[in-house]
């Protein structure tokens, strides 16, 4: 069995390959997976301490890999340690949106580790950090205010991605009907 490092690795690869696909299909060339540099584990420590919370284990992997990856997160990007930090632009949105949500009934994301955003307003994906699962990993969420989905840990949201990448989208005609 491979050790986490190495899934981690294997599935980032796997997304890549994907959404780099996806672009020859779609014919687009400006949306290209962008990995950002290994973070050192004194800089993990640091965000940890600073968010009051230890990283699941495939997380702490994958930033050994990446400190952020621009659109992993098909369609979006999994965001760099800098920008989960209080004080960062990014984390004052995630707060914001955090009060919002639980002053609307959504309570259940106060406590989330948000890692990723869908690269639309209101488009999160997060550790549930009140729903631990095996390995001591959590419960992902991808939120989206038409829905969420679910996901026992980093590497099932990853291939998730594999997958939204794979779906063939019909072509529409000049009338906009779809063509068969």
């Amino acid at each position: 069995m491979q050790d986490i490092s190495s899934r981690v690795q294997d599935v980032v690869g796997r997304v890549v390959a994907a959404i780099r696909d996806l672009n020859v299909r779609e014919g687009v060339d400006d949306e290209s997976p962008e990995p950002g540099p290994p973070a050192s584990e004194a800089d993990i420590r640091a965000a940890e301490a600073a968010l009051g919370v230890r990283f699941p284990p495939q997380y702490r992997a994958f930033l050994r890999l990446h400190d952020g990856y621009r659109w992993l997160a098909y369609p979006g990007d999994m965001l760099p340690l800098r920008d989960l930090l209080p004080g960062s632009t990014m984390h004052q949105q995630i707060s914001k949106w955090k009060r919002l949500a639980a002053e609307y009934g959504g309570g259940e994301v106060l406590n989330g580790l948000f890692f990723a955003s869908l690269g639309q307003p209101n488009n999160w994906v997060y550790f549930d950090l009140d729903r631990p699962t095996d390995g001591g990993e959590y419960t992902v969420v991808r939120f989206t205010p038409d829905e969420s989905s679910e996901f026992p840990d980093l590497i099932a949201f990853l291939e998730s991605r594999i997958d939204v990448c794979n779906v063939e989208i019909p072509d529409e005609g000049e009338d906009g009907e779809t063509q068969e």
